[in-house]
């Protein structure tokens, strides 16, 4: 049985700033180092698994050379502290370990809980600890929950991103699994009424997209929600009962070009319809505008509330007006 996720909180795996169109960069645009996502997969460890870490890091130019440095904490330091794995204050040790990898990492339960110790003598030693304020002592009811934190860099700028890992006790009926991975069709109207391109874009797609970059781009995920989204059982919020509740989901947009619509859709069963998640528009002309022969990379990060995460990423030369 799972505590209720709290909805904005739960999807907030990596933060960063919004800003508006006075000369400042959008959430979506990515113009710089950015660190999308973390996938985990699979979602949740069980024991004698090998976990696979993938860093979805990005930079405009793809010939820059990322560093990438994985970190997993017991305890971390908060965001004053940049998410820093604790320090034991009388042994001087790191409350965590160092993964070796680059953009993408193994994770072996074994090996983890050889290092850091079973997850009931952690826990129960997380219950002995006298823990500072700000730390709160983990919930080990299905497992460990441990923190994943990246640091990337390019070499000029360093980027931090963190997400939580659960190592469960066993694997168990609850367990979450991510999200599919979505496909993404592209679509555009004339005067607002002809399609003039419609694809779906294809990982080895040949062929350039015809665009006219002063025409909206209408963008559409092929996934299905009902399906993508799990049920779960989850405790009441006053804690005295349990029910059965599906997963909601939100997709996160980003591109190098051109402003959405809605940076994030959103999809719950009782709150927000299927068309809510899966369909966007897309401006290739504001923000930083995208010319004709530019190609554009779009990413989108579709993550449940639950921590499961998967990701796409595509690309599209512009090749008319």
């Amino acid at each position: 049985m799972e505590k209720r996720p709290q909805f904005v909180l739960a999807f907030a795996m990596l933060f960063v700033v919004a800003c508006d169109d006075n000369g400042f960069e959008a959430v979506s645009e990515v113009t710089k180092l950015r660190t999308l996502a973390i996938g985990l997969e699979p979602a949740e460890l069980a024991p004698g698994e090998v976990g696979q870490l993938q860093a979805l890091s990005v930079v405009p130019d793809e010939a820059t050379e990322l560093t990438y440095l994985w970190e997993l904490c017991l305890f971390n330091d908060g965001p004053d502290n940049r998410y820093a794995c604790s320090v034991d204050p009388e042994s001087g040790e790191t409350a965590g370990l160092t993964l070796p990898g680059g953009a993408n990492t193994a994770i072996p339960y074994d090996a983890i809980t050889a290092g850091l110790g079973s997850i009931d003598a952690v826990c129960a030693a997380f219950e002995a600890f006298e823990l500072p304020d700000f730390i709160e002592v983990p919930d080990c009811t299905r497992g460990l929950p441990l923190t994943v934190r990246l640091t990337v860099s390019d070499g000029t700028e360093e980027e931090i991103a963190v997400r939580e890992v659960l190592l469960l006790r066993e694997a168990d009926e609850a367990r979450n699994a991510n999200p599919p991975e979505v496909e993404i069709v592209v679509s555009q109207r004339v005067d607002g009424e002809a399609v003039v391109a419609e694809t779906v874009l294809a990982a080895d797609r040949a062929t350039p997209l015809a665009l006219d970059l002063s025409e909206l781009v209408d963008l559409q995920l092929v996934v299905d929600p009902a399906v993508a989204s799990e049920a779960y059982e989850t405790a009441t919020l006053d804690g005295t009962a349990t029910e059965v509740v599906q997963e909601r989901l939100v997709a996160s947009w980003y591109a190098t070009h051109g402003r959405f619509d809605r940076n994030r859709t959103f999809y719950s069963d009782a709150l927000a319809s299927a068309v809510e998640l899966q369909a966007n528009e897309w401006n290739l002309e504001k923000n930083t505008a995208a010319e004709v022969g530019t190609e554009v990379r779009l990413w989108v990060v579709l993550r449940d509330d639950r921590g499961g995460v998967s990701f796409v990423e595509r690309r599209i030369e512009v090749t008319a007006r």
